[in-house]
């Protein structure tokens, strides 16, 4: 009776050890997994903090790119923008050729009239080496002039002579265009084209 008590107890006592160590186990495991998950709980915070960083950094250098782009000067600022039609030929000849740039300045001292006007805008065929050739500026009227920022078109169609080379022949023109203010400022130097003169 003792043996067998004995031994159930002995049972028991490997019973209970199972238990414990199956309990044991399992709470390594739980615990094994919750430190896994807050582990990768605050490693994905701590990702989620450092790409809202980069946003915030990437958003900050195209917001002061952008306010540096929109920055105006005494001196003009010119960017071409088209030609148009910028395919002509000497049998169907267009009564006018638009050259169309962008123009930004502080002041916006151009086309004050009055007699007293010297802004101009100048264009140079340089396919051909023509001279400089000259427009006055027209008078600007019902626009604010701080901060001007406007589209100006040209017509060159005085200025689109094609090379001395015998037809047919398609000739590709090209155009240099600056302006100058009423200040005497003069502003960059654009490049315009192409022009495709065709003669047949």
């Amino acid at each position: 009776m003792k043996y067998f008590f004995y031994n159930i107890n002995i049972q028991l006592g490997h019973l209970k050890a199972a238990n414990f160590r199956k309990k044991f186990h399992s709470f390594q495991k739980d615990y094994f997994i919750k430190r896994l998950f807050r582990n990768l709980s605050l490693n994905l915070a701590m990702q989620i903090m450092n790409i809202k960083k980069a946003f915030l950094l990437g958003g900050t250098v195209v917001l002061l790119f952008s306010c540096g782009k929109d920055k105006f000067n005494s001196v003009p600022e010119i960017k071409f923008t088209s030609i148009s039609p910028n395919v002509i030929s000497n049998s169907s000849f267009p009564g006018q050729i638009d050259l169309t740039f962008q123009l930004k300045d502080a002041e916006g001292d151009f086309g004050v009239g009055g007699g007293q006007d010297s802004s101009f805008v100048y264009v140079k065929n340089i396919t051909t080496s023509q001279e400089l050739d000259s427009f006055k500026f027209p008078v600007l009227n019902g626009i604010s002039r701080k901060n001007l920022d406007v589209e100006v078109t040209a017509n060159i169609l005085r200025d689109a002579k094609p090379s001395n080379i015998p037809a047919p022949y398609t000739d590709t023109l090209y155009f240099e265009i600056y302006v100058k203010d009423n200040a005497g400022h003069k502003s960059n130097v654009e490049q315009a084209g192409p022009l495709y003169y065709i003669r047949n």
